[in-house]
């Protein structure tokens, strides 16, 4: 996904479109980037589950809160990555600049 929006960004008339799709480029980088922060989500919260179990099963220790408090915390960048993302994206497909020239 994201070799088409580089293409897109960098090429004179990507994929034989003349009307200059560069916000579109952009759009498609920019949905590969929120595509990318998920996968961080998944990766950070790996070790979540077995200590939530923990907790569900009533035999978790003082080593367990921290590791919760890291998974969820951990999260928060991909989080907003992906939010800022997709604020843009919608943004660059509204306003659509550079499509004129």
């Amino acid at each position: 996904m994201s070799t088409a929006g580089l293409y897109t960004l960098i090429a004179s008339e990507p994929f034989g479109v003349t009307t200059n799709p560069r916000w579109l480029g952009g759009k498609v980088l920019l949905y590969s980037l929120a595509i990318a922060a998920g996968l961080g989500i998944r990766r950070t919260l790996r070790p979540f589950g077995a200590a939530f179990g923990a907790v569900m099963a009533g035999s978790a220790g003082p080593e367990t809160e921290p590791v919760l408090r890291r998974s969820v915390n951990g999260c928060l960048p991909y989080v907003w990555a992906i939010w800022l993302s997709v604020l843009l994206a919608a943004l660059l497909g509204v306003v659509k600049p550079f499509a004129d020239l």
